[in-house]
């Protein structure tokens, strides 16, 4: 009786589970397809069922192919159960979320709360989309860490993409989507990653038109991105723009974070899960430390992607990273992290912290390999933070690793020198702008192998200041005063100020540096950008209208920026250069100039030795092409400018090898001069070159005229600069020119003003070629990397604009115009202008004679005074002057025939008897002698009638002319004769 009423009260229990269970089922199903319209599907996760369970529910079942085919718009929201994202949501066992075969729109609409619907381990699936050929719209609102392998492959009608904070992209991800037209990552500062496993395609855009592709990024991140070599190589010319977020990277910042977290262990892929059981919020976690467990990258996305607001990180004790090292973008998300230390990691992976601003301080007591750009910022960016790095057991620093990481001032380092790699052809840029550092060695012993000559091959660490450790004392290198532009403001003087306006043509040059990625497909056998050969190139030019080309030495095959090429090489070389110098020939079009690349503020003598070397053979090359001059560089500011100073360098380093390169062009190929060109490095001011010049005096140096860059020295920002006036300044000195578009920069926005460019080169000296050099960004009009062709419109539209404004800024109403007119005898008693023809003056009769100097306001008029050919600005011949009136013509004729007459009246004051016998007072005569002649003179001064005026002059001259040498001296007989003659014809 016992057993069958248990029994029957079993069977209510499970009646009433079954019941309960489907009421809640029912309920969620509901809730799926609630206000849902035919083939839309809304899920809201009030459980943790899964996703195609859920889908199943609402009338979409994946293992039903006729219920899949209905499904054509997912919306996905959180609810009241935390609910996060894994594989087994898209693909578990006998299901597939790729049966969704018309699945045309997929949303996760983004939650309130971050917590309550997540990505496990920050990650998008691998394969989550793949194969879904209609899908063509995917707004993912929460933070995707990683965009999983495969994850859209496949999907060809796929027009957009948006996703939340993005991290990194595995191999894959969007192969295969033809019709991609956008992606978009939202609140994502860093360049996204792209990720790579060995041995495995990469494949992150296959068969996508990249050219065709738009980034949407934060508007503060859109250069960073345009920046970034990866995306520059693995996304060739899409294109980078705004998401239409203007907010800056923490703007939404709120309160610091106060909690601090301690992880005594954990298992990898579960850091998330220990952290969870402190019950803080994500967002208030400001300090976390783990003694042991290995992170992974999944359990580095969880920290990057949830604990935003962290500031400290400490991975010690017996805690470390999976295979010692920390990866790629580990922490991207981070940006307020400014302490990091790890105990027993060895290796900072490439890009680990590049553009982490925040950073204040470092601590990696046993890495011993600083990978590539590991802490580099932006170039040009002052807004790096970190001031103390450690590295007591590093071994091998990579290129650019602390690139503008400006603020850096203590850098710790072991017993032995850490060598610094760099690809070939490279340069290295370890520290580029980092002037203010110091080294911290162990002791003195240390410092003493720092120092060795064999060990500053790349740096010269003897340049620096070193701190021992043991508190040995070290030797102490006195600061340089600080620079001061102003101190060469002596030097500003405009020597071109007085010359006439040219109106007269100016022959343009194409820099084929406008064509760089496109040559350098060719040169590097790629297929994209467009490759176009350098004799392509100059054909180009040639057909559309330029009367020059400048070929960089860059291309031509076998140049390094950095190696002497080989003796094979140079045979290449040289017969490439010849081939170009024949063929440019036989075309028509001149070579304007070539160049290299040389850093001559290096203080390693070794490699400023080379670079002379190899510009030595480059001059031979530039010979051998044809091309009049050769640029080269001073190079960038040195990691001890501001101990060593800019004047010091200068003289004792960048001065000296410019000599040495101008005497051998001089005495082996004086065809060829030197042109040095500014570039916003150690000549970054007009005052800059122009001490650079007056150091150091050779006659067949000038300066290559960079309108792009000129700015305070030491800073990154030229926009707030007096550009034109230093482009004005240097233009007496310029044997070459580069027309940029941008005056502060390419990566600036405001445009060149050309016609103010085009007024001061028609107002100087300077009458060489205008060689056009364009530079591109991935958002300009004409970016190679968008184009089917090299960048041939956008090209041919600046120079009809330059060709334009060189016309408009002829002045035609000056032809024949003088602009001054200056006399020997003083200025004109009335203002000059050029419109006034007639002018009066009145002299002295003492005034006796004057020349004329007329400066003509056109450079190509001819000035006639008097009859007689004049150069402007140079006096005339002597003019004798009359008593009384004397007319002084000045004709010009101008280019176009057109003449115009100026002329002056100058009235010589007549001569008096008072200022006769003043100047027998002041001769030298016997006192005898001289009252005989004044008597003569007063018997003029008193007669009644002209006839008798006359007759006593005429014998005071008799007089004169009758003494003896002994009774006169030879210039009061001169000047008293002329004085009578004088009277006599008044």
């Amino acid at each position: 009786m016992y057993k069958k009423a248990r029994k029957v009260l079993s069977i209510i229990l499970a009646t009433l589970l079954t019941l309960t269970s489907l009421q809640f089922t029912l309920g969620t199903k509901v809730q799926a397809a609630d206000n849902a319209a035919d083939g839309e599907a809304i899920i809201t996760f009030d459980t943790n069922t899964g996703l195609l369970d859920l889908l199943a529910q609402a009338g979409y079942d994946s293992t039903n192919p006729e219920q899949a085919a209905k499904l054509k718009t997912i919306i996905v929201k959180a609810g009241k159960a935390k609910k996060t994202l894994a594989n087994a949501d898209f693909n578990p066992a006998g299901k597939s979320f790729s049966n969704y075969k018309n699945l045309t729109s997929f949303t996760i609409e983004k939650p309130d709360d971050p917590t309550y619907l997540t990505w496990n381990g920050g990650k998008l699936p691998n394969n989550a989309f793949k194969g879904l050929t209609n899908l063509k719209d995917v707004k993912i609102g929460i933070d995707t860490s990683n965009i999983g392998s495969s994850a859209f492959e496949g999907c060809s009608l796929l027009e957009k993409a948006e996703f939340g904070l993005t991290r990194t992209i595995s191999p894959g991800a969007f192969k295969g989507n033809t019709s991609l037209k956008s992606l978009t990552f939202n609140k994502t500062y860093l360049p996204v990653a792209f990720d790579e496993f060995p041995g495995e395609p990469t494949d992150w855009f296959k068969d996508v038109n990249t050219d065709n592709l738009i980034i949407y990024v934060p508007t503060v991140a859109v250069s960073v991105f345009k920046d970034d070599e990866d995306w520059i190589n693995n996304c060739v010319g899409c294109t980078f723009t705004s998401n239409d977020d203007d907010a800056e990277k923490d703007a939404d910042a709120g309160p610091r974070a106060t909690k601090e977290v301690v992880i005594n262990n954990f298992t990898t892929k579960k850091l998330k899960d220990a952290i969870d059981k402190y019950k803080f919020d994500y967002s208030d976690i400001k300090v976390l430390t783990i003694e042991a467990g290995v992170l992974d990258p999944a359990d580095c996305a969880f920290i990057a992607t949830s604990l935003k607001k962290l500031e400290e990180l400490y991975i010690i004790g017996t805690a470390n990273f999976v295979n010692g090292t920390i990866p790629k973008n580990a922490f991207e998300g981070n940006r307020y992290l400014t302490k990091v230390k790890a105990d027993n990691v060895t290796t900072i992976g490439v890009k680990a912290f590049n553009l982490f601003e925040s950073l204040t301080e470092v601590d990696f007591p046993n890495v011993t390999t600083i990978s590539s750009q590991a802490f580099a910022q932006t170039k040009g960016s002052t807004a790096s933070m970190l001031k103390i790095a450690r590295f007591p057991k590093v071994k091998v620093i990579e290129q650019r690793a602390f690139y503008f990481c400006v603020s850096l001032e203590q850098l710790y380092l072991g017993s032995v020198p850490p060598t610094l790699t760099v690809p070939e052809g490279k340069q290295g840029l370890w520290f580029n702008y980092v002037t203010d550092m110091t080294i911290h060695v162990p002791d003195k012993a240390a410092y003493d192998e720092y120092i060795k000559l064999e060990n500053n091959d790349q740096i010269d660490w003897s340049a620096l200041d070193f701190i021992a450790d043991s508190g040995e004392v070290l030797p102490v290198v006195e600061r340089a005063p600080e620079y001061i532009d102003a101190d060469y403001d002596y030097l500003r003087v405009d020597q071109d100020q007085a010359l006439p306006y040219y109106n007269g043509e100016f022959k343009t040059s194409l820099n084929l540096y406008t064509f760089n990625m496109n040559i350098n497909s060719w040169i590097q056998g790629r297929t994209s950008p467009v490759p176009m050969t350098t004799i392509e190139a100059i054909q180009w030019a040639h057909d559309h209208g330029f009367d020059a080309v400048d070929v960089t030495c860059y291309y031509l095959p076998g140049y390094s920026n950095t190696a002497m090429p080989t003796p094979k090489q140079q045979e290449e070389i040289l017969a490439y250069a010849k081939e170009i110098k024949e063929f440019s020939a036989k075309l028509g079009i001149a070579i304007s100039g070539t160049g290299i690349q040389n850093n001559f503020a290096d203080p390693n003598k070794a490699r400023r030795d080379l670079d002379i070397e190899r510009i030595k053979f480059y001059i031979k090359v530039a010979h051998e092409m044809g091309a009049p001059i050769i640029r080269v560089f001073t190079g960038p500011p040195p990691v001890d400018i501001k101990r060593t100073g800019w004047e010091a360098i200068m003289q004792d380093r960048i001065v000296p090898d410019v000599r040495v390169i101008a005497d051998y062009a001089r005495d082996n190929y004086p065809d060829v001069e030197i042109g040095i060109q500014n570039h916003g490095d150690m000549l970054a001011t007009a005052n800059q070159v122009l001490r650079f010049l007056e150091l150091l005096d050779r006659d067949n140096v000038g300066i290559v005229n960079d309108t792009g860059f000129y700015k305070d020295f030491l800073t990154t920002d030229g926009r707030q600069y007096d550009w034109y006036k230093d482009i004005a300044l240097v233009l007496p000195y310029s044997n070459n020119f580069q027309v940029k578009k941008k005056p502060a920069g390419a990566e600036s926005e405001e445009l060149m003003d050309l016609e103010r460019l085009f007024r001061d080169i028609r107002r100087s000296s300077y009458r060489g070629y205008i060689p056009v050099e364009l530079l591109w960004l991935p958002a300009d009009e004409g970016y190679p990397g968008k184009l089917d062709t090299p960048p041939y419109e956008e090209t041919l539209a600046f120079l009809k604009m330059m060709k334009k404004v060189m016309e408009d800024t002829k002045r035609n109403n000056i032809y024949s115009d003088l602009s001054d007119i200056s006399l020997s005898s003083g200025a004109l008693k009335e203002d000059f202008t050029s419109e006034k023809t007639s002018y009066t003056q009145l002299v002295a009769n003492s005034v006796t004679s004057l020349t004329v100097t007329p400066m003509k306001a056109e450079a190509e008029a001819t000035v006639e005074v008097n009859g007689t050919i004049v150069e402007s600005g140079q006096p005339s011949k002597e003019i004798l002057l009359n008593a009384g009136v004397n007319t002084i013509t000045i004709v010009v004729t101008g280019t176009d025939k057109s003449t115009k007459t100026y002329t002056i009246e100058v009235t010589r004051d007549k001569l008096t008897f008072n200022n006769l016998y003043q100047l027998i007072d002041d001769a030298t005569i016997q006192h005898g002698q001289k009252d005989a002649l004044k008597a003569h003179i007063s018997s003029a001064e008193k007669a009644k009638t002209a006839d008798q005026r006359q007759k006593h002059l005429e014998n005071s001259l008799k007089f004169v002319e009758g003494m003896s040498d002994k009774h006169i001296d030879a210039s009061s007989r001169r000047d008293i004769k002329t004085y009578l003659r004088i009277m006599l014809n008044q």
